[in-house]
């Protein structure tokens, strides 16, 4: 029961928050292509 509600409040504040929920993942990815390409060029 707790844990329904729980994932029902993440989902309505992910519906309000859509603009900051994108910048977030955008954030997250560009930093771990960052972080993926610096180990590359690391290892040649």
């Amino acid at each position: 029961m707790r844990a329904q509600f729980v994932l029902s409040e993440i989902s309505v504040g992910l519906r309000r928050n859509l603009t900051m929920t994108f910048a977030v993942i955008v954030s997250v990815a560009l930093s771990l292509a960052l972080a993926g390409g610096s180990l590359l060029a690391r290892e040649q």
